[in-house]
């Protein structure tokens, strides 16, 4: 993905105690993000997170959170998610929210309802029913 696929937005939302701040993708890139998603949906039925390609899920996340900064700081995926991937999954579940805001009214609530227990069993902690809402702001020259 070319830098030319990120808008001049950015979005903050917050995960346990880490607060996100990351580079909206543009409308072009946001699409097709969407429509990759729904086929690797579609491909994975109503198992799709509990089945889903972890390249795929790795490549999308770089693509995610390319420009994102935590807690004031440029995110290093490597080194923050060690050792807590489930709050990766959340934190994609929010780029993909922010990026593409009506996409997991096109999930099954069925599909949702596995994602949040996934969630709680990976992490030993129950997810949120709803995700928090996404809040942008243009980002300064």
């Amino acid at each position: 993905m070319a830098d030319s696929d990120y808008s001049k937005q950015t979005a903050n939302f917050e995960v346990r105690e880490d607060k996100y701040e990351i580079c909206l993708l543009s409308v072009k890139a946001s699409t097709i993000l969407q429509i990759r998603l729904l086929n690797e949906a579609k491909i994975k039925a109503a198992d799709w997170v509990l089945n889903i390609d972890p390249e795929f899920v790795w490549d999308t996340a770089e693509k995610l959170l390319k420009f994102a900064e935590v807690n004031g700081k440029p995110l290093d995926m490597e080194e923050h998610f060690r050792g807590k991937q489930s709050d990766l999954y959340i934190v994609l579940l929010e780029c993909v929210k922010a990026n593409c805001p009506d996409f997991l009214e096109m999930i099954p609530a069925s599909a949702l309802a596995k994602m949040r227990a996934s969630f709680a069993s990976a992490s030993g902690q129950s997810a949120p029913e709803t995700l928090k809402p996404v809040t942008t702001k243009q980002k300064q020259q």
